[in-house]
This record gives C-alpha cells, structure tokens and sequence, in this order.
C-alpha cells in the first residue's frame, strides 16, 4: 500500500467556499477542495500555493495549517489502494482569475447550505470541523 501526502485549499468569500470538480480519480465527477498531491520535499503550504493556481487560476496565500487527517481509497473491488495524509489549509486570494485547470473540469463558490450532491466524502465532516 502506497501512502501520499496531499494538500486541501479552504477559500472562503462572502460567506461561501471555494470548490472544484475533479476530472481524475480518486473521486472523478465529485466537488471538493482545490489541492493536490505534494511534491517530493515540498511543505504543505508551498503545495497548497501550487495546486490552488493550477487548478483555479488564483494566485493564495496560505494562512493557517490545521490538522493533517488520514482518508483511505480503495479499487473498484474494495481493495486498500493508497492513502494520503491530507494538510487541510485556510487561505486567502491574493490575484488571479477563476477559471477551471488541470485537475478541475469546473469550479463554483457554494454555500454550506447548499452544496453539491455529488461530492467527495468527508467534506462535510472537514468543514464542519474547521468551519
């Protein structure tokens, strides 16, 4: 079993949150944070600057780290693939201009009243817990 570390960016504006629909796997088609994969050395809050512009096209600044949190993904026979310790991180919009990348086939700002159906699990949990 593979174990990866990620990053989660929480963008909040006007009392909505950021989110993206992922184009690839784990999770295809399901809205949820902007983030990413870390690369090899790289600190959280670097990666979170990083996927943030290539998945949105907004330029962050990463201000608080909260804690690292374990999710597991299993194959189509429910068989443990990998895991990720994710490092969900509060940021702000420093510039930029909102457009869908990369791993995002779109992106929206939705309230926590009204969020996606389709989404990936957990994300309730998170921003109840951070929120």
């Amino acid at each position: 079993m593979t174990m990866k570390r990620g990053c989660l960016a929480i963008i909040t504006e006007n009392n909505k949150i950021l989110l993206v629909k992922r184009a690839n796997p784990p999770e295809r088609h399901c809205w949820g944070l902007p983030g990413g994969s870390l690369l090899q050395e790289e600190l959280p809050s670097d990666a979170v600057v990083r996927e943030t512009s290539e998945e949105t096209g907004l330029k962050v600044k990463a201000l608080i780290s909260y804690f690292p949190f374990k999710e597991k993904f299993h194959n189509k026979n429910d068989v443990l693939s990998y895991e990720f310790i994710l490092y969900p991180i509060k940021c702000e919009i420093e510039s930029g201009f909102l457009k869908a990348n990369d791993d995002a086939i779109d992106l929206g700002w939705f309230s926590l009243d009204d969020l996606p159906s389709q989404r990936v699990k957990n994300l309730d949990w998170l921003l109840t817990v951070i929120l």
